[in-house]
């Protein structure tokens, strides 16, 4: 894999982990508030119980990690755009050698030595 592909590989990944992070922020948000709402009805809790304080704290550092990955693929754009523009200008320098080529080197009647004669 070249490097603009890993680029673009990790950039799809921390947009996607961000979408879906934002999508399950309020899931968190839900988890609070029944907790909220069994300690006011002073129910005991098990022993293995996640309180939503200890998922809030993973929640943040969650949150600081992908804020940092954004931040770094934020500085990284610049240099994945020119990478992709001058790609393209190879892509389209190459494509046109073809099609010159072609032009000049075509056939332009159909030969008739696969014919059969009776």
């Amino acid at each position: 894999m070249n490097s603009v592909c890993l680029i673009e590989l990790r950039i799809t990944v921390v947009l996607f982990n961000t979408n879906k992070y934002m999508k399950s922020s309020w899931l968190l948000q839900m988890y609070k508030e029944g907790q909220r709402i069994l300690e006011r009805q002073r129910f005991q809790f098990p022993t293995s119980w996640l309180y939503s304080d200890n998922i809030e704290g993973e929640w943040g550092a969650f949150n600081d990690i992908m804020k940092r990955k954004d931040s770094s693929i934020q500085t990284q754009v610049a240099s994945l755009q020119m990478k992709i523009v001058s790609e393209d200008k190879v892509v389209e320098s190459k494509t046109s050698d073809l099609l010159a080529d072609w032009d000049k080197d075509k056939p332009v009647a159909v030969s008739k030595q696969g014919e059969c004669r009776v």
